[in-house]
């Protein structure tokens, strides 16, 4: 039985998994594990600094638990692949141990088309999340990216075939978590036709039930018969599944009636970030987190300003001191979680060293096999691939998709072709042989980067050479451009493997995951 006060509001804890800044624990999370018995944490790149740094970071984090006598924590991440990846700004120099390993993103994987490259791929990032003191890994992307503009998916899933999503993110599951770190399926039911970013506003996806159950939700029912340990919610409205009009994270019928009732799921159920546009907007976080969790949440997500944290958890702590959250519902999560901590051995210390697990050379070669697999050439009309150009300019269109993933192509293919420079968007054309201009953009590109791009056409005409580092779709809004190359993210392997492409030293083995109506000749 909950007792008022600091029970409810340590119960409120333990559904959250909260952010916080710094490289070191702060004296709020301190106080929030101490005091609060939060579940847990989600680690972002404002806490990285090292990799020592960050295994630090995370056996303090379990200190700090068990010294207070509350359950170990959660330790989680974003660590998809291509563009999302936490550890990019880690300095790459003699006194401090090498990034994680970067891999190509799941699109990649997908024009790969080998479920044993997705296994791999899977226990790289789980052996050496493993050893930095991470138990939880929010990917897959198990949405079936089946339109061109979305704005917030894109490279993220493995493709347009709920078949192909289905196959390498059941691949991608089993590795990652032979090797100890629990995987979250996400966004169920599905975020991948949306134009709508629910970072920003409320997305709703309207089709029927025999194409939800075809496409939709047919990867997330395969990663439940295959024993995922979590499922991360979408804040999108599906009229079909929910006439009520909420969102599937705060929907029973969707939440309870399908994965439980339906389809039997016994693993955790994990909000996205409360903190989106789509929850504060519409619910407010407090009452969208209570709902949440009635609905069927056994984690929140509570992300962002202190104040938006502090208000998730003192609505839950009321709502279960006045039986809004009934007991029989809070007490099937304390289980599901306990179950959970003890099938992935949470505080548990690592098993394997820094230097053993992270940055090694076979994991290395497995990223190299995964881009030099992915890497596509969509068309070569006027045969510039490869290069037989001496002077190559190399332009960088676009802004990139943030935290420091515009991508600087130029060093990459200098490696292999020494006299590749970096130049502006309107050096004079006659100045090179061939210019290779480099998108990097997820969903539609910005009308500015659509007119650079033709500009360029238009003074280069077949000496254009577009590489698409971010979404394949960029090629939908200049069909017009003689050869288009696409390494589906940013990531060093995937620039490295098309530099090569370029100059010859290996062939585009890459098919596009995704259709490009008109574009692929």
């Amino acid at each position: 039985m909950i007792r008022p006060g600091r029970d409810a509001r340590r119960a409120a804890g333990r559904l959250c998994l909260v952010d916080f800044s710094g490289t070191d624990p702060s004296a709020r999370i301190e106080r929030l594990i101490a005091d609060g018995g939060i579940a847990g944490a989600v680690l972002f790149r404002k806490n990285v600094a090292s990799v020592p740094q960050v295994a630090a970071l995370t056996a303090a984090l379990q200190r700090i638990a068990r010294q207070a006598g509350t359950p170990p924590v959660w330790v989680s991440i974003d660590h998809e692949g291509g563009a999302v990846n936490r550890f990019v700004p880690i300095a790459h120099d003699s006194t401090t141990a090498p990034s994680p390993t970067p891999l190509p993103s799941a699109m990649a994987l997908g024009a790969a088309g080998d479920p044993a490259l997705a296994r791999l791929a899977g226990c790289v990032a789980g052996r050496e999340l493993r050893a930095l003191g991470v138990n939880l890994n929010f990917a897959p992307v198990l949405d079936v990216n089946n339109n061109p503009a979305n704005p917030v998916i894109g490279a993220r899933a493995f493709g347009d075939s709920p078949a192909l999503v289905e196959a390498l993110g059941l691949s991608y599951i089993e590795g990652l978590q032979s090797a100890g770190v629990g995987a979250a399926a996400k966004h169920f039911p599905g975020h991948g036709d949306v134009t709508v970013d629910s970072h920003l506003a409320l997305p709703r996806v309207n089709h029927g039930a025999d194409r939800l159950e075809a496409v939709e939700l047919a990867p997330f029912a395969a990663a439940v018969r295959a024993d995922v340990a979590a499922v991360m919610t979408a804040h999108v409205v599906f009229p079909e599944l929910d006439p009520t009009g909420v969102p599937a994270t705060m929907s029973g019928p969707i939440l309870r009636g399908i994965l439980r009732e339906r389809w039997g799921y016994r693993g955790l159920i994990c909000s996205d970030s409360l903190s989106m546009r789509a929850i504060v907007d519409q619910y407010g976080v407090g009452d969208a987190a209570v709902s949440a969790v009635r609905a069927g949440c056994d984690l929140l997500l509570a992300l962002g300003p202190d104040a938006l944290q502090d208000e998730v958890m003192e609505h839950l702590a009321l709502a279960i001191e006045r039986g809004d959250i009934p007991g029989d519902r809070l007490a099937e999560t304390m289980r599901r979680l306990h179950e959970a901590a003890s099938r992935w051995g949470i505080g548990a210390a690592p098993h394997v060293a820094i230097a053993e697990a992270v940055a090694t050379e076979e994991h290395a070669a497995i990223a190299r096999r995964i881009a030099e697999a992915a890497v596509t050439l969509v068309r070569d009309r006027a045969g510039m691939i490869p290069l037989k150009a001496t002077r190559v300019g190399v332009v960088t269109v676009a802004a990139g998709l943030g935290d420091d993933t515009t991508p600087a192509f130029a060093p990459w293919l200098r490696r292999y072709h020494p006299a590749a420079l970096e130049i502006p968007a309107d050096d004079p054309a006659g100045a090179h042989d061939a210019v290779i201009a480099v998108t990097c953009t997820r969903g539609t590109p910005a009308s500015s980067q659509v007119t650079t791009i033709r500009e360029i056409h238009r003074r280069l005409d077949a000496r254009l050479i577009v590489l698409a580092a971010g979404d394949p779709y960029d090629l939908l809004q200049f069909p017009e451009v003689p050869a288009y190359l696409v390494t589906y993210g940013p990531d060093g392997p995937s620039l490295d493997a098309a530099a090569r492409v370029l100059v010859g030293l290996i062939r585009s083995r890459g098919r596009l995951p995704v259709a490009l109506p008109g574009c692929t000749a």
